[in-house]
């Protein structure tokens, strides 16, 4: 069979015996699909745990395993060797962000198709992986409070009604989760964890709150948006 012919035909495995150009598409389809993945992650990562070394490694992963498989073909003899030389080296590296795992088990699929000239599969494979990434990079799938914010806030003890019903215009959610009363008058200060309906309008959820009578020292540690992944 032709070489060109493995593109896009149904065939799995490696002829016999395997031509060099065949070994090259393989190893050169594994760099591309491993490119793309590297590159969704980039595209895609949020945090701190971001790491150079990490993205040319899921490259170089894609590509160790489709010459895995070319070498293995269908040879067991060959295979069991080659699980006995992988049993004695050891990984110590710990991945930071659970997150990461899933490409590197992209990685090893990537490499699978390609060891196998399984370009159809390979193709379906990362464009699939790599739109649903963007999606869930872009609407931010699995974030739960995006403008979570703590205020604090002076004013006397019959003031919390009054204050909650600003609170309420204001906020999708709030929760009291620290009061301390002053023994010299009957001032309180108070902590309130917020969920804004509008993060742009900070300025003005401040004012409402100064403008209640009695109110004072009003400052809000606002988080915007998670650091998490």
């Amino acid at each position: 069979m032709n070489e060109l012919q493995y593109l896009f035909s149904s065939v799995n495995g490696a002829p016999d015996p395997v031509s060099p150009t065949l070994i090259a598409l393989g190893l050169l389809s594994a760099f591309i699909g491993g490119q793309v993945i590297a590159w969704t992650y980039m595209w895609s990562h949020k945090g701190m745990s971001y790491s150079r070394s990490y993205v040319q490694s899921l490259v170089l992963i894609a590509m160790i395993v489709a010459l895995v498989m070319i070498i293995v073909g269908t040879n067991i003899f060959i295979a069991f060797g080659l699980f006995g030389a992988f049993a004695v080296i050891r990984f110590r590296n710990v991945l930071k962000d659970t997150r990461d795992t899933a490409f590197i088990f992209m990685e090893l699929a990537v490499g699978l198709a390609a060891g196998t000239w399984n370009f159809t599969a390979l193709i379906v494979g990362v464009t699939a992986f790599t739109l649903v990434a963007l999606y869930l990079a872009q609407t931010k799938f699995g974030t739960l409070d995006t403008t979570d914010a703590l205020v604090h806030l002076r004013a006397p003890g019959g003031l919390k009604s009054a204050i909650e019903e600003t609170l309420k215009r204001n906020c999708v959610r709030y929760r009291l989760i620290a009061r301390h009363m002053d023994s010299e008058d009957d001032h309180v200060d108070w902590s309130w964890r917020v969920l804004l309906r509008d993060p742009d309008r900070v300025d003005d959820f401040l004012k409402d709150l100064l403008d209640q009578q009695g109110v004072s020292d009003v400052s809000m540690q606002y988080q915007g948006e998670p650091v998490e992944a």
